[in-house]
């Protein structure tokens, strides 16, 4: 009874570990994401200054949502065909090019006349950004480890092993995961496996020159020695107070603007008629969204401001935990109302939002001690 017991138990672990997160998996997604947002910021730019080209003639356009299409489709075909690792790399650029050239001609797809500007494309493609970086924090933040895992990775290390495209730290990772692997005696048939690696790396690289590390491996140790020469927590900190005030100001630009007119009702009418020739104002739904805006960015804005006054009376932990409510709140709430008014001007604010976001949770974690 009791090795059926545990024989059902081996079976229930191995049927969990079935999907197993590839080897260096959230350096492709963030390298995704990034081209991703990239590719939409410098679409939309290029076809601004350029008065929006159309690649065709008469009645024929190749609009780029096409050569999404095509990104995409040798991305997949990279990975279909070839194992080095180098090939995930630049799958991912592909892939990100490819769903930001699709994704960038929403407004197309979700209207009978084929409006590229469709209001509610920019939040659309924002959403679709948001979810990429959820996609991208699970990962990072991926479910605890375990041996048939680790067998994974180790495998996925030496094909790095035999591109010749590893480091010191890699190998001692390696090893790391070979006696993870060997002491745990629930997977006693894969030991042998474990063995023979361990051997092999133990014979054949002694000798083996370590390669010199990838460009990613070199801009991450640099910035690494930088950070820990030149980002001392007080440069951070007034980082994040001239970052929190800079974003609050901007926050609370138009509903100021708004309030202080309202003895110039000229001045309001020309603003709402604005709002309804730009078809950004059609009903109550829209009216709703307008209200939400103008709230919202009024009570964050103020939130902001007493954050940055928090940091300078040094009520550090009160202020970065409301700072990074704010945070969060502006990048996946308020911002999908920005976009859908101010279309793709929001991007930089949104960029900013992201910079300063990242740093107050390095400066919550090194310097706080707060997990997030």
């Amino acid at each position: 009874m009791a090795k059926i017991r545990k024989s059902k138990t081996v079976m229930n672990q191995r049927v969990a570990a079935r999907f197993i997160l590839r080897r260096h998996a959230e350096r492709y997604i963030l390298i995704t994401l990034l081209s991703f947002a990239l590719t939409v910021g410098l679409t939309r730019l290029f076809l601004y200054l350029t008065g929006y080209p159309q690649l065709g003639g008469g009645s024929l356009h190749i609009a780029h949502v096409l050569w999404g299409g095509l990104f995409l489709f040798a991305a997949i075909i990279l990975i279909l065909t070839y194992i080095n690792q180098k090939i995930f790399i630049l799958s991912a650029v592909l892939s990100g090019i490819g769903v930001g050239l699709f994704i960038d001609e929403v407004g197309k797809f979700i209207t009978a006349t084929n409006d590229y500007f469709f209001p509610a494309a920019a939040p659309i493609i924002y959403s679709f950004f948001l979810l990429t970086v959820l996609v991208y924090t699970l990962v990072v933040r991926r479910s605890r480890r375990n041996t048939r895992m680790e067998l994974y990775q180790l495998l996925g290390g030496l094909e790095e092993i035999l591109d010749e495209d590893f480091s010191e730290i890699e190998l001692e990772q390696l090893q790391a995961q070979i006696q993870i692997v060997r002491q745990n005696p629930m997977y006693h048939d894969l030991q042998p496996i474990a063995d023979g690696l361990e051997k092999y790396l133990d014979q054949e690289l002694k000798h083996r020159p370590i390669p010199k590390p990838m460009l990613l491996d070199r801009l991450n140790a640099r910035w690494i020695v930088f950070r820990d020469r030149h980002l001392t927590r007080s440069r951070i900190k007034s980082f994040l107070v001239g970052g929190l005030l800079g974003l609050s100001i901007w926050e609370l630009l138009y509903p100021i603007t708004l309030l202080s007119q309202l003895r110039s009702p000229d001045y309001l009418l020309d603003q709402f008629f604005f709002l309804v020739r730009s078809e950004l104002v059609t009903g109550p739904v829209t009216i709703g969204l307008f209200v939400i805006r103008f709230s919202f960015q009024l009570i964050l804005g103020i939130t902001l401001t007493i954050t940055v006054f928090l940091f300078l009376i040094n009520k550090d932990k009160k202020a970065s935990a409301t700072a990074y409510i704010c945070l969060l709140f502006l990048l996946t709430v308020l911002n999908l109302v920005l976009f859908y008014f101010d279309q793709f001007s929001t991007i930089l604010n949104a960029g900013v939002q992201f910079i300063v976001l990242l740093t107050l949770i390095h400066y919550r974690r090194k310097y706080l001690q707060i997990a997030l």
